[in-house]
């Protein structure tokens, strides 16, 4: 894609930044909504070829793939992904190509389409092609979290800044050690080595998360 230098740069230092994160049983638009929250830019669903999220019953589990015209086609969900700092470019190709879809850069935003719709499209129509709406993409609500930051508090002691993203809506919120946020609670900080550690309350399982570490919220919370 043609981009102006100074768009290009930019592009170049988001799809080059570290993501580390793990979904179960999601559709591409809440992944990619999730990055997208992470590295503060703006992602579209071409929707030519990126099908809507499904509106799935509690505890339903949703297919990975349909039948369409006698042909197994990619519905546009992940049964489980899970990456520690790749680039970000990596981790949209794994994402895509399994579905049949890649993207582009369109004025602004990264695109995710199917090589065969961006092959008809030309650079100018990016702007102007149908995308999906913000309520087809809620449709596939997720709560998800991230470690944002670690800080050094008046009191000398460390925060964990934790960034909540749920139905396309973003919050911060520090915590101190011993503090249960959701389903977990800050088990440790180590202001020194840059770690979180948490610790699931129903299973005692720990997590050690590094600034940019994401996990999903439990449906059930």
């Amino acid at each position: 894609d043609y981009l102006p230098s100074e768009e290009a740069n930019q592009w170049a230092r988001t799809m080059d930044a570290l993501i580390a994160l793990e979904f179960n049983d999601q559709h591409i638009t809440t992944v990619l909504g999730f990055c997208a929250q992470y590295l503060k830019t703006d992602i579209k669903f071409d929707a030519r070829a990126v099908p809507p999220p499904m509106k799935l019953g509690p505890g339903t589990l949703p297919p990975i793939f349909a039948i369409k015209d006698g042909k197994p086609k990619a519905t546009g969900y992940v049964s489980r992904i899970q990456v520690h700092r790749i680039p970000f470019r990596e981790f949209v190709k794994a994402l895509t190509i399994p579905m049949g879809l890649t993207y582009r850069f369109g004025p602004g935003y990264l695109i995710i389409t199917s090589p065969e719709v961006a092959q008809e499209t030309k650079p100018e129509d990016w702007a102007n092609v149908p995308y999906l709406t913000v309520d087809e993409q809620n449709q596939a609500v997720s709560s998800v979290f991230a470690l944002s930051r670690i800080i050094k508090w008046s009191d000398g002691g460390y925060r964990a800044e934790m960034q909540f993203s749920e139905g396309g809506k973003l919050r911060l919120r520090h915590y101190i050690e011993g503090e249960a946020f959701e389903a977990w609670k800050v088990a440790s900080i180590d202001g020194e080595g840059q770690t979180v550690t948490i610790e699931n309350a129903e299973t005692g399982e720990k997590t050690v998360l590094k600034p940019g570490d994401g996990q999903q919220i439990p449906a059930s919370q």
